[in-house]
């Protein structure tokens, strides 16, 4: 079957997944466990086989499902991942953030392009994928509160760690203009602190003046960016 009549198979059935997970209103730092119940029926139906981390407040959780192989490949598998947290919405809407509107051929809601389309589409094709002789396994992986930190992510790569789930290639579903991505910027983070010592304004070469060398530091950190800036043109 070409890849066109796939897509026409599952079409319809995106948009309509699509409608349903719009409608549920997972604003970073809610519940997103109706969402993941949602998403976890639908593939277990399938056959696939899941399992959930939580939150410390068990309100907020994981999903991680997988479509095992059905040959004897033991290749490693591949991730189709997608945060289930939208931002909050803006009082500029001019219709109901939380219910999928289809007009001129766009799909309006909060979260339809991030990122519940991916996870829409990626439910749409799990039962086209379950009835596929898989030589690796297709595992979905669907987070809690990527906009704020990702902070359910970590919870999920640390149960991946303990289970020893060693996957090939992770594909995040994150709207990039149908460009592919293959790396992600990288973050770190640090505290400084600057101490002085105090002296008389009289004789300011016998004290240390903190602010003076804080400015020197920031002044390097400027100097340093302007150096990535050349790198990464």
């Amino acid at each position: 079957m070409s890849s066109n009549n796939i897509i026409d198979r599952v079409f319809e059935e995106a948009l309509k997944n699509l409608s349903d997970l719009i409608s549920f209103k997972t604003v970073s730092g809610s519940s997103n466990i109706d969402l993941i119940n949602y998403c976890e029926n639908k593939l277990s139906k399938i056959g696939a086989e899941s399992f959930k981390t939580f939150d410390k407040e068990k309100k907020r959780v994981n999903l991680f499902s997988t479509l095992k192989n059905k040959t004897n490949n033991n290749g490693k598998g591949v991730i189709l991942s997608g945060h289930t947290d939208v931002v909050p919405a803006s009082k500029n809407w001019s219709s109901d953030p939380f219910k999928a509107i289809h007009k001129n051929n766009k799909v309006y809601g909060r979260g339809a392009c991030d990122m519940k389309g991916f996870i829409a589409c990626a439910l749409a094709f799990a039962p086209i994928f379950a009835k596929e002789k898989l030589n690796k396994p297709i595992h979905f992986a669907f987070t809690f509160d990527e906009e704020t930190a990702c902070q359910g992510a970590p919870l999920l790569i640390k149960e991946l760690s303990n289970k020893k789930l060693d996957c090939g290639i992770c594909i995040v579903g994150e709207p990039t203009n149908m460009k592919i991505i293959d790396a992600h910027k990288g973050c770190y983070e640090y505290t400084t602190y600057f101490k002085g010592m105090a002296g008389h304004g009289s004789q300011p070469d016998k004290a240390v003046n903190a602010v003076e060398y804080a400015v020197r530091y920031i002044d390097k950190l400027m100097q340093i960016r302007e150096q990535l800036k050349k790198k990464s043109s």
